[in-house]
């Protein structure tokens, strides 16, 4: 199936289930969101409560999803491993694609200590106000981050602490976003 497919089936999922540098402290947390951790994908999240969890695994392609949502918002990430081909390869197709039905606002690629990503902004058909998306990839593995809200992008309050939580590590590496509205600032250090 391919990386592409996986993904874009992983987006499908996710719209079916919606039909700073250090760690946010607990106490700044919008109620009822908790920290989230999956040893397995190398990543680690805040998301507004505990997620739901479903692994589809199609021509080598395994594909976890992880999401969250509630009636004004949601959260989900997908972490999709593919053996045979690079995961950065068709990186801004795939993403592209991911939106076809959506509002393009904002489209931002990015480069940071050897890795590929992307952020798209938008408005989704499916009646939710804001959706953003970032893309990063790294080696065979590709994390897609999507946070989808009934309020306008320049209101959203909760997605900064959704991007800016989100930490992977690689090859002795820790990873994370400096997120706001705005700005996406990816850094690295081991």
């Amino acid at each position: 199936m391919g990386i592409k497919k996986a993904i874009r089936r992983a987006g499908r999922v996710t719209v079916m289930v919606l039909a700073a540098s250090a760690p946010i402290a607990a106490q700044n947390l919008p109620q009822g969101w908790q920290h989230f951790e999956s040893k397995e994908g190398r990543f680690s999240i805040t998301m507004p409560g505990t997620p739901q969890e479903k692994i589809i695994t199609d021509s080598g392609v395994r594909t976890h999803l992880f999401w969250c949502n509630d009636l004004s918002e949601a959260a989900n990430v997908t972490v999709a491993d593919a053996p045979d081909e690079p995961a950065d390869r068709g990186l801004k197709n795939l993403l592209q694609s991911f939106m076809t039905e959506d509002h393009i606002n904002r489209v931002e690629d990015f480069q940071f200590d050897g890795y590929t990503g992307r952020r798209i902004e938008g408005t989704p058909s499916d009646g939710f106000g804001s959706l953003t998306v970032v893309a990063v990839a790294v080696g065979h593995r590709f994390y897609l981050l999507v946070f989808t809200t009934k309020e306008p992008i320049e209101n959203m309050t909760d997605a900064p602490v959704f991007f800016s939580s989100f930490r992977f590590s690689d090859s002795g590496k820790v990873c994370e976003f400096h997120y706001d509205t705005v700005d996406l600032r990816p850094s690295c250090r081991r």
